[in-house]
């Protein structure tokens, strides 16, 4: 798994997968200047898209996340849940707290299928 760079060198994507509970599963993350893509599939389709961004904080307080639905919905509150994790995991781990959108479509949203799906996406690290 290496990063691919276009020629400009500012630009670094990571494509992986694997069988979640059986479903194949594909992570392809992309570093901009400005944000971090995430793309997180088990039916090839980008599925709903979200955007997490970090919240003002005080500086005593833990940091908190705002997710929104940019194209699609779901009432489906584990989506949520997922997405929020996933652009925590992304900015705490990162220089900088940038934004994070995310392409999400996972055939269930069970919490052993969203801890196997984050540690996959930790394991296209671009940031």
């Amino acid at each position: 798994m290496e990063a691919v760079m276009p020629a400009g060198g500012a630009l670094a994507t990571q494509h992986v997968s694997a069988v979640i509970n059986g479903e194949p599963t594909d992570v392809v993350c992309t570093r901009y200047s400005n944000t971090v893509f995430v793309l997180l599939t088990q039916i090839q389709k980008i599925g709903v898209l979200l955007h997490v961004l970090p919240d003002a904080k005080e500086q005593d307080e833990d940091q908190t996340y705002t997710v929104k639905f940019l194209l699609g919905f779901s009432e489906d509150l584990m989506i949520d849940v997922c997405a929020r994790e996933i652009g925590k995991r992304i900015m705490s781990e990162s220089q900088q707290a940038v934004p994070v959108l995310l392409g999400l479509s996972l055939k269930t949203y069970d919490a052993p299928t969203i801890r196997a799906a984050i540690d996959l996406v930790m394991a296209a690290r671009v940031w």
